[in-house]
């Protein structure tokens, strides 16, 4: 996994904690278009779907778009056609005036050009490099695999500091396809990661009869 993943997401948490604003909008691919029926979010190209919760709210693309060009921009680094994300939803709509508002984010990276990369948990190894060289990040547990639907997972679980808070982030990544797909929680109480671990655990890859290829 990319080394940028970790910064992105962290400048994209920082978005939630301040509000801040992104830049240009890169041009979708195909299986970035959110499909979501009956609170079932559902992405057809790599086959899986996964519940979402009452009143949670989901960000459109042009708002999720700018929050990955943004994060990107804050680490220093050129907004990349292999990575992008899939779907962001936050526990409180924007603006609501909480302590945190809890996140699931899941992003893609095209690793189809690296065959070496067997599974999740090998994706998340380059991405733990990273983040021990970053004094604003602890590892609370090492990487570890973890079925959901019967489907193996590479997990990793963080503890990130920004602008004076703590922020625990737990990664859950599989490959599909050739692509790193990741599941990334964030949350700062044990309510919140409860609910955004009732949402993992909903992760499926047999609706409709399909299953992953």
């Amino acid at each position: 996994m990319k080394k940028y993943i970790c910064l992105a997401m962290s400048f994209v948490i920082a978005f939630l904690l301040c509000g801040c604003v992104g830049l240009v909008i890169k041009e979708d691919k195909e299986f970035e278009k959110i499909r979501i029926e009956n609170s079932l979010y559902i992405n057809d190209y790599f086959q899986f779907s996964m519940k979402i919760p009452e009143g949670w709210t989901v960000l459109d693309k042009y708002i999720s778009n700018k929050l990955m060009e943004w994060g990107a921009g804050q680490a220093g680094i050129t907004p990349s056609h292999d990575f992008g994300s899939l779907l962001m939803v936050i526990e409180k709509p924007l603006g609501t005036k909480i302590d945190f508002n809890s996140s699931i984010i899941i992003t893609w990276d095209d690793l189809r050009s690296n065959p070496d990369v067997k599974n999740g948990s090998h994706c998340l190894e380059e991405l733990k490099t990273s983040l021990l060289n970053d004094p604003s990040t602890t590892i609370v547990e090492d990487i570890h695999p973890q079925y959901i639907d019967s489907r193996e997972f590479g997990v990793l679980a963080t503890a990130v500091k920004i602008k004076d808070e703590t922020i625990n982030q737990i990664y859950h990544t599989i490959m599909i396809n050739g692509y790193a797909i990741c599941f990334l929680i964030s949350y700062k109480n044990p309510d919140q990661k409860q609910k955004l671990m009732n949402m993992i655990q909903s992760i499926n890859f047999t609706y409709n009869g399909l299953t992953e290829v």
